[in-house]
């Protein structure tokens, strides 16, 4: 069997020891939930890019989903190098004012303008990636995309078909950002208690609520 190393830092490994916790065995564990989380999101990645295909007319973005896709193409553009990433994607959605995103993290016990601070201070490093993925990929003067933030927009586009929205919305965006695996946004989402089937629920019932006070 192949073996891999895992490099503690000394108070881990300490607490580690006086735990007498199987690190071998939970880094297996581990491994596995995020393995399984990886095939399942490209899995649903792949598939909307199929139904994608096969349309017409995908779902258009709303008025405010609109803005915050090209709020986040600034901060990519002002990056260095310039590339749009998760996270301006995330930020973009909390800085562009109220939206049924803003209400459900609030519902979910987030602080906005933490998360906003956070997600400032972190570097971009899945960005600066997406400039030589990206080259020769896209139209002259147009900003890089990260491989993540493309996920992330199939992914929004998979959850609107999901609720039987012919639209994408900053809800939508937020899911999709919440299921992407590998990039700077969700893992923001994580650490702050964000998974992605309790953040799908909360969205449900909103949407429902809403949904119930436009047909009385």
């Amino acid at each position: 069997m192949p073996k891999v190393e895992v490099y503690l830092s000394d108070d881990l490994a300490a607490r580690v020891e006086r735990n007498r916790l199987q690190v071998s065995v939970i880094c297996q564990q581990a491994l596995e939930q995020a393995l399984r989380r990886i095939d399942t999101v490209r899995a649903a990645a792949a598939g909307t890019t199929e139904v994608l295909a096969a349309a017409a007319d995908p779902p258009p973005f709303t008025a405010r989903a609109q803005t915050v896709l090209l709020a986040a193409r600034e901060r990519g553009r002002a990056a260095d190098p310039p590339a749009v990433s998760t996270g301006h994607l995330l930020a973009a959605i909390l800085s562009t004012g109220p939206s049924l995103a803003h209400h459900v993290l609030g519902a979910m016990d987030v602080d906005v303008a933490e998360l906003g601070d956070e997600l400032a201070g972190r570097p971009a490093a899945e960005a600066a990636a997406a400039e030589a993925q990206d080259e020769g990929h896209r139209p002259d003067g147009a900003t890089a995309l990260s491989g993540p933030a493309r996920t992330a927009l199939l992914l929004a586009r998979a959850e609107a078909a999901s609720f039987g929205h012919n639209f994408i919305g900053c809800e939508h965006l937020l899911l999709g950002l919440s299921a992407e695996p590998d990039g700077r946004a969700g893992r923001v989402l994580r650490e702050r208690g964000v998974e992605h089937a309790a953040l799908r629920r909360t969205i449900a019932a909103a949407v429902a609520v809403h949904d119930r006070a436009r047909s009385h």
